[in-house]
C-alpha cells in the first residue's frame, strides 16, 4: 500500500501540513444536514445513489449516464483501471503515486513516465509530451490538474491540444481533484463526448470532508457503463451521499474559499522566496512542494516536528527525491508559524 500524507505521531498538537484539506472547514449548512442524517443511519442508504447522482447531474449540468460516484476519488482510479484494462498507459509525472498501482494491479504491463524535471520547473514541454504519446501510443494516459504534488496547472487549450492530437482511440484520465481550489476552471465536460475522457473530481479535500470519502468522475458514457458494471454495490454510505447532495447549496462557500486560497497562497509564496537554501514552486492549488538545498527532505522534516509541525516528504514521487517536501495552505497563523520554523532551521 503507498503511503501518502497524515500525521499518525503520539505527538500532541501537532499542525499537520501533510494533508491538503480546505482550512476554512466544512460549510457551516453542511455539519447541520450531517448531523440530521445520523436520524436515518438505521436505514440502507440508495444502492446506487440515484439521488445524489440527479442533484450532481442537475448541479454540474454532465448527464447522469456520464456521472459515478466513488467512495473518495481514490476507489474511481482503481475502478477505472479495473473498467478498462489498458495494457499500456502514460503516466505524466510527478504525480499522485496510486496511478501506477492501480494499473499495475489490474495488468497493465507497458507503463511509460514522462518525467517532467525540476529544471523545467515541473511545467511539461507540451510538444515534447505530445511525442511521447504519439510515438508510444498508449491505451491510457494519466494526468493530473493541477498536479499533486508539485501544484501545476496546465491550461485547457493545452490539455485539448494534446487530446485532439493524439491517437483518437487514447483513452485520457484527468484528475481534477484539486481544481476546485484553483482560480481557473477545468477542461470542461463538453469534451467528453468527443473523446475517450474521465475527469475525476475529489469533494473530500475542498468541503474539508476526507472522513466520509466521497467524490464523482464525469466521462464519456461508455466508460462510465463499464465502470458501474463493475462498482460493488452500497461502497458510499449515507452521509457522504447527503454531502453530495449539497452541492447546490455551497456556491458562496465555494467562492470565499477560492479567494481565500489565493490570496493566502500568494503571501505564502512571497515569504518563502526570502528563506535562505529553499525554493518553494509557484502552485495553482492549496500546497506548495519546497526544494530543501542544504539539509535532506526527512531531516527537515523532522527538524519541523520538533516545532510542532508535520510536512509530507516526497522522495516516494517519481522525478523526485530527497531534496522535497510538500506543505499545505493553512490559516495565516499556521501559515506563519510554519514560515516561522524554516526560517529559523535553515538559519542554525
Amino acid at each position: 500500500m503507498n503511503r501518502h500524507g497524515g500525521y499518525t505521531g503520539e505527538k500532541d498538537n501537532v499542525l499537520d501540513f501533510s494533508v491538503n484539506i480546505n482550512p476554512l472547514g466544512m460549510p457551516e449548512g453542511l455539519k447541520q444536514i450531517l448531523t440530521e442524517t445520523i436520524g436515518e443511519l438505521n436505514r440502507y442508504p440508495e444502492i446506487d445513489g440515484r439521488t445524489a447522482l440527479n442533484v450532481l447531474s442537475s448541479f454540474t449540468k454532465i448527464p447522469v449516464n456520464e456521472l459515478i460516484l466513488g467512495n473518495g476519488a481514490i476507489e474511481l482510479i482503481y475502478l477505472f483501471a479495473r473498467a478498462v484494462r489498458p495494457d499500456s498507459a502514460v503516466l505524466l509525472t510527478p504525480a499522485f503515486n496510486e496511478y501506477r498501482r492501480a494499473l499495475e494491479m489490474n495488468g497493465c504491463a507497458n507503463i511509460t513516465e514522462f518525467v517532467v524535471s525540476e529544471q523545467e520547473d515541473f511545467i511539461a514541454d507540451s510538444e515534447a509530451f505530445l511525442d511521447k504519446i504519439q510515438e508510444t501510443a498508449p491505451q491510457a494516459v494519466f494526468i493530473c490538474n493541477p498536479c499533486n504534488p508539485t501544484g501545476v496547472f496546465i491550461e485547457p487549450d493545452i490539455l485539448r491540444e494534446w487530446i485532439f492530437k493524439a491517437p483518437a482511440d487514447t483513452i485520457w484520465f484527468i484528475d481534477e481533484s484539486f481544481i476546485d481550489f484553483s482560480d481557473s476552471g477545468g477542461i470542461g465536460s463538453e469534451i467528453l463526448t468527443d473523446r475517450q475522457i474521465v475527469l475525476l473530481r475529489s469533494l473530500t479535500k475542498f468541503y474539508a470532508l476526507p472522513g466520509l470519502r466521497i467524490g464523482y468522475a464525469a466521462g464519456s458514457p461508455e466508460i462510465i457503463r463499464k465502470m458501474k458494471d463493475l462498482k460493488e454495490p452500497w461502497t458510499i454510505n449515507a452521509l457522504a451521499l447527503k454531502a453530495a447532495e449539497y452541492l447546490p447549496e455551497t456556491e458562496n462557500f465555494a467562492s470565499q474559499s477560492r479567494k481565500f486560497m489565493k490570496s493566502e497562497r500568494l503571501r505564502v509564496e512571497k515569504a518563502l522566496e526570502d528563506i535562505h537554501c529553499i525554493k518553494a514552486y509557484p502552485s495553482r492549488t492549496d500546497f506548495h512542494l519546497i526544494r530543501s538545498d542544504r539539509i535532506p527532505a526527512q531531516e527537515l522534516a523532522d527538524r519541523l516536528l520538533d516545532y510542532g509541525i508535520c510536512v509530507r516528504t516526497c522522495e516516494d514521487f517519481p522525478g523526485l527525491g530527497e531534496k522535497f517536501i510538500r506543505t499545505a495552505v493553512k490559516l495565516p497563523e499556521d501559515n506563519d508559524r510554519l514560515i516561522g520554523a524554516l526560517r529559523q532551521i535553515t538559519e542554525e
